[in-house]
Formats: structure tokens, sequence, C-alpha cells
């Protein structure tokens, strides 16, 4: 899944395409309801861009929301 540039600027490649910040959450809902799903993996978060930490505590939040649902 990727989000949309103006959801996280904290990236190697933002792109103006992509998913929504509830998109991806309602996705990952899904998907993580599936008895299958034993893991995630999350790749393309660049923490030096993260200056004030923000884009990390979204990205945490976005995880914690679709592990509690």
């Amino acid at each position: 899944m990727l989000l949309q540039k103006k959801e996280t600027y904290a990236v190697y490649s933002p792109s103006e395409e992509g998913l929504s910040i509830e998109e991806v959450k309602t996705l990952l809902r899904q998907i993580l309801a599936d008895s299958r799903v034993i893991g995630i993996e999350i790749t393309e978060f660049f923490g030096l861009y993260d200056i004030d930490e923000s884009q990390a505590l979204k990205l945490i939040e976005l995880i914690a929301d679709a592990i509690r649902n």
C-alpha cells in the first residue's frame, strides 16, 4: 500500500498517487481480520525526514488502530 504524498513525507520516494490514511486503515483492518495473516512489514519509512517525529507517530497510530480492530 502506498500512502499519498500529502499523508506522509518521511519516505524516500513520495508520490501524488496512493491511498489516504483512512483508506489504509480500512484495508489493514480487513487484511488483519484474516486468520491466515501472521505478520506485516512496513517499508519506505525514512526517519531522517521525520524531523518532529510526527510521521512516526502517525504510522504507529495507524498500525495500532488496525491491530485493535
